[in-house]
């Protein structure tokens, strides 16, 4: 009888692990004080937003002349409407547009439940997605 081959380590297949990795406990504990912290964040910040963007809104002067109108009438003629920004307009449009109950894009990300919360705040139907690679849940 011939023995078998001897495989070099490089060629040789290995056994799947069978046991898990564990997490460390300084870490366990992190992830669990973030997700309380964003939950309890989500919960205060849209109401100081709108608070805030309230404050703002009564103490500065309006230039929106062309926009609501043009918005109002594309959402008569046509049932709806499609409006673009940068990001850095983002932070007022939820509150000066809240009547408009727009629908909306936000991350799955812990940010995006925050940018979630504040818009749902202002009547906006929001989407949560995507192309990122962040924590689905």
């Amino acid at each position: 009888m011939q023995a078998a081959p001897e495989l070099s380590p490089a060629t040789a297949i290995r056994a799947p692990r069978t046991t898990a990795r564990r997490v460390r406990p300084g870490k366990r504990i992190r992830r669990w004080l973030a997700a309380r912290g964003i939950a309890i964040v989500a919960r205060v910040l849209p109401t100081l937003y709108v608070a805030y963007m309230w404050l703002v809104r009564v103490t500065s002067r309006h230039d929106d002349v062309l926009l609501t109108p043009l918005l109002l009438d594309a959402v008569e003629r046509h049932d709806r409407a499609i409006a673009a920004l940068w990001h850095e307009e983002v932070f007022s449009v939820a509150y000066n547009y809240r009547h408009l109950h727009g629908h909306t894009l936000a991350s799955v990300s812990d940010f995006g439940a925050l940018i979630t919360a504040m818009l749902r705040r202002c009547n906006f139907v929001v989407f949560r997605g995507g192309s990122g690679s962040a924590r689905r849940g």
